[in-house]
């Protein structure tokens, strides 16, 4: 057998090999390479909160609101404070709402500043990245609706409506 040939069946042996790797990472990795879709189970998380404390995300629950922002975006700033006043209004109905913050821990005494000064009062989760990595966000502000089941009812990309927002929520309420 000429060396070429042996190059060539090694070459082919090197690019089958490559590919079952990478069909195995996958296979092990299928949690974080499947988008986030409606109807599916949300990932589950458990995070730190910026004040103390820390919460947990992840099978059946309350209704949850999950708000992924950042301190250096407007509109996601913008959305806060009317986020933290439905937040009261849906709380004595059993809905929890939850802002993750996605900057990396560098950013808390900016997050931390932005939240005293609008008077934020709903809990704002610190995620440095990992769980709105999992979630897909790609564009901020994003935001999922998770039924009692912990299932994703509802995705916003960009600013929500708040009538849109109350609306998804009433439909979380009555998924079964």
């Amino acid at each position: 057998m000429s060396v070429s040939r042996i190059i060539g069946w090694a070459l082919v042996a090197g690019f089958v090999a490559l590919a079952a790797n990478n069909l195995v990472w996958v296979a092990r990795h299928r949690e974080i390479v499947e988008p986030v879709a409606l109807g599916q189970a949300a990932p589950s998380f458990d995070l730190a909160l910026l004040d103390a404390g820390r919460v947990h995300v992840g099978g059946a629950g309350p209704v949850t609101v999950i708000d992924f922002w950042a301190s250096w975006c407007p509109p996601c700033r913008a959305e806060l404070p009317v986020l933290d006043r439905l937040a009261k209004r849906v709380a004595p109905e059993g809905v929890r709402v939850l802002a993750v913050n996605v900057e990396e821990a560098e950013a808390r005494d900016e997050v931390s500043s932005f939240v005293r000064g609008a008077g934020l009062t709903l809990p704002v989760a610190l995620d440095g990245g990992p769980v709105s990595a999992r979630y897909r966000v790609e564009s901020l502000p994003t935001m999922a609706v998770l039924d009692g089941a912990g299932r994703i009812r509802k995705l916003f990309v960009g600013t929500a409506d708040e009538a849109d927002l109350v609306a998804a929520i009433e439909a979380a309420r009555r998924a079964p």
